[in-house]
């Protein structure tokens, strides 16, 4: 990771190194939406073979049950708010706003 890649701490806005810790966490989110006339269909299959999700995965038209939303949000956490609970969808905020 070069120097101009670093960035502050998604979650505190601190340096990723501010506690001298010498690891920090890159995370990826990638929002998705739910397929829900897919997940209807799927589910409607699964009924109709008695409940057998397993037989019906395989009889299935395999199609996609979830589809990405936008760009994935790559984000840099310190070591303290990496070992912290952290709410995801605050975090994406957040990052929304700083860029």
């Amino acid at each position: 990771m070069k120097q101009t890649e670093i960035k502050p701490c998604a979650a505190c806005g601190k340096g990723v190194m501010h506690a001298g810790a010498p690891q920090f966490y890159q995370v990826t989110v990638q929002p998705h939406l739910v397929n829900v006339p897919a997940i209807q269909r799927q589910h409607g299959l699964e009924q109709m073979l008695g409940g057998n999700a397993t037989i019906a995965f395989h009889m299935g038209t395999q199609e996609e049950l979830a589809v990405p939303f936008g760009e994935p949000v790559v984000m840099l956490l310190c070591q303290d708010c990496g070992i912290t609970e952290q709410s995801i969808a605050g975090l994406l905020e957040t990052q929304g706003n700083r860029q």
